[in-house]
C-alpha cells in the first residue's frame, strides 16, 4: 500500500483543516490505485476494491515510513512502525577505528572540522548544498556536536537514517588521508563508493528530502541517475572538489530541468563526467562552463 511522501502531508494538513467535507486523493496502491479519504474525523484510505485500509500498516511510496490506519479505518498519527530496513549491525551507528593518517588535531567525531574554511565548508544562512544534509554538515565541520533532532511526522526513522549517514560520513572519511591527498587521489576515493552501487531500474524512492537520496546509494546501495548525481555532489563537496550539476533533479532544494541527471567534477583543473555513478576520470570535459548558468549549483 502506497503513496506519495508529498500527498500525505498535504493531506494531514488538510485533515487538521477540514471539519466536514470529503476530500480525494488519487495515489498508488500496491498494483493499481487507491484513494485518500478526509472527513471530520480525520483521513481513510480506499482501496481499488471499494474498501478501506483497516487495522493495518500502509507504507508510503518508497519512503522508510508506513502510516496505522485504526479498526475504524483513520489514520492515527500516535502509531509509527519502525521500519525492518533500519535495523542494521553496529556497525552503521559507531566510529569504526581506523589506522589512516590524519593531521593533528584531526576529530574523527568532525572529521571536516580541519578544513571547514579552507573548503569553503562553513554553514551560514545563505548555504544552499549541504554535506548529506543541513543536520549531518555542521556536525561534520565541527560547527555542532551532535546532530539537531528531526520532529514531525516520521521523527523516529528519520532521524535514525540522519545517524546513519552521519556515521557514514565519518567512517569514510576517517579511512583515508584526505587532508594531504592530491585531488585526483579524492576523486578515486569518490568513484571507490560509486562502484559499490548499482542503478535501480524499478526505483520509486521517496524523494521528499534531499538527503534520502544519498541514504539510498551509500546504505541501499542503489539509486537513479539523479540519486548518483546528488551523492557525487554530497561526496564531491566533503573532499574540497568543485561540481555542477546538470539535469531532471527536483529534490528539495535541487530543482533543474531536463530529464536525466549527471554530474560534473573538476580534479587538477580538468572537467570529469559522473554519469549514473560512473566517475570517468580518464576522459575530460574541458568544454564544460562550470559557471554556465542556470543549471549551475557549485560552491
Amino acid at each position: 500500500m502506497k503513496k506519495k511522501t508529498k500527498a500525505l502531508a498535504v493531506v494531514l494538513a488538510t485533515v487538521m483543516a477540514l471539519s466536514s467535507s470529503i476530500t480525494a486523493f488519487a495515489v498508488t496502491y500496491g498494483g493499481g490505485n487507491g484513494t485518500i479519504e478526509v472527513d471530520e474525523n480525520g483521513m481513510k484510505y480506499k482501496l481499488a476494491d471499494g474498501t478501506y485500509a483497516t487495522s493495518e500498516w500502509v507504507k508510503i511510496d518508497g519512503a522508510i515510513t508506513y502510516s496505522w490506519f485504526d479498526e475504524n479505518g483513520y489514520y492515527d498519527p500516535t502509531k509509527e512502525y519502525e521500519d525492518p530496513s533500519l535495523d542494521l549491525d553496529e556497525s552503521y551507528f559507531t566510529i569504526q577505528p581506523s589506522d589512516a593518517h590524519h593531521n593533528e588535531g584531526y576529530d574523527p567525531l568532525h572529521p571536516l572540522a580541519g578544513v571547514i574554511d579552507e573548503w569553503n565548508l562553513r554553514v551560514d544562512e545563505s548555504t544552499i548544498n549541504f554535506i548529506g544534509s543541513s543536520t549531518i554538515h555542521p556536525v561534520l565541520t565541527g560547527q555542532q556536536e551532535t546532530l539537531e533532532e528531526i520532529t514531525g511526522l516520521s521523527a523516529a526513522n528519520r532521524n535514525k537514517e540522519q545517524q546513519i549517514l552521519y556515521y557514514w560520513f565519518c567512517n569514510w572519511l576517517n579511512s583515508f588521508d584526505f587532508e594531504n591527498m592530491s585531488e585526483m587521489e579524492r576523486a578515486l576515493e569518490i568513484k571507490k563508493v560509486l562502484a559499490q552501487s548499482s542503478y535501480d531500474y524499478d526505483n520509486e524512492n521517496d524523494k521528499s528530502e534531499y538527503w534520502r537520496t544519498l541514504y539510498y546509494v551509500l546504505i541501499g546501495k542503489k539509486g537513479n541517475c539523479g540519486e548518483f548525481a546528488t551523492t557525487a555532489a554530497s561526496l564531491a563537496k566533503a573532499l574540497g572538489l568543485k561540481y555542477r550539476l546538470d539535469g531532471g533533479i527536483d529534490y528539495g532544494d535541487w530543482d533543474y530541468g531536463g530529464t536525466h541527471a549527471v554530474i560534473y567534477i573538476q580534479v587538477d583543473g580538468n572537467i570529469y563526467l559522473c554519469d549514473n555513478g560512473f566517475l570517468d576520470l580518464e576522459t575530460t570535459f574541458n568544454h564544460i562552463n562550470m559557471w554556465d548558468e542556470p543549471t549551475l549549483k557549485i560552491d
